[in-house]
């Protein structure tokens, strides 16, 4: 079932979504509602009992040292530094 909804948009949307309907060749109702369904696998907000118990997890985790050396945190960044100045990875990740 469908029915008809009245929004009010600025005209910079409005041209944005006559432009993709006309590039997409699609009506604009249906950039709407491809818009609406890109939207729909968004997370829920959290609750506060879960907001509590992860950043209860996070303090935690902090408050461990970390088992890598100085030198082990320079070599990766150098390393990230490196493959970002060379295009980023050449392999698929697993």
């Amino acid at each position: 079932m469908t029915r008809e909804y009245t929004v009010t948009l600025d005209e910079e949307r409005i041209q944005q979504i006559e432009r993709l309907a006309s590039l997409l060749h699609k009506s604009t109702g249906e950039i709407v509602e491809d818009a609406m369904e890109r939207l729909q696998p968004l997370p829920r907000p959290l609750s506060d009992e879960e907001r509590q118990r992860r950043l209860k997890a996070l303090e935690e985790m902090r408050k461990r040292p970390s088992p890598k050396t100085a030198e082990d945190v320079q070599r990766e960044i150098d390393e990230i530094r490196a493959a970002r100045r060379s295009g980023g990875r050449r392999t698929p990740v697993d």
